[in-house]
């Protein structure tokens, strides 16, 4: 975790993290699935917060890359029978 909160602030990941071990070996199940329950719903939560502040930006992109799809800017393009023969040597 010290990407998250820098290397000075990990050692306080590590004891929380500790502290949970050790509260999970000794309480009931039903309060760890709770728990491990809170945590996922806790991380959706800047999911779904950026999934709409995004939205706009995304409509826009994805109009104007549809467009060109539309205007066929993206059509392989064949090469001519020309240039696919190599010139003899006479």
């Amino acid at each position: 975790m010290g990407f998250l909160f820098g290397t000075s602030k990990e050692r306080f990941y590590m004891y929380a993290y500790m502290a949970l071990i050790i509260a999970g070996a000794v309480v009931s199940l039903e309060v760890v699935i709770n728990l491990l329950d809170g945590m996922y719903a806790t991380m959706a939560i800047p999911t779904m917060v950026s999934t709409l502040l995004l939205a706009p930006k995304v409509k826009k992109v994805a109009g104007a890359y549809f467009a060109r799809i539309d205007a066929g800017e993206f059509d392989e393009k064949k090469p001519s029978r020309s240039s696919d023969t190599i010139p003899s040597e006479n």
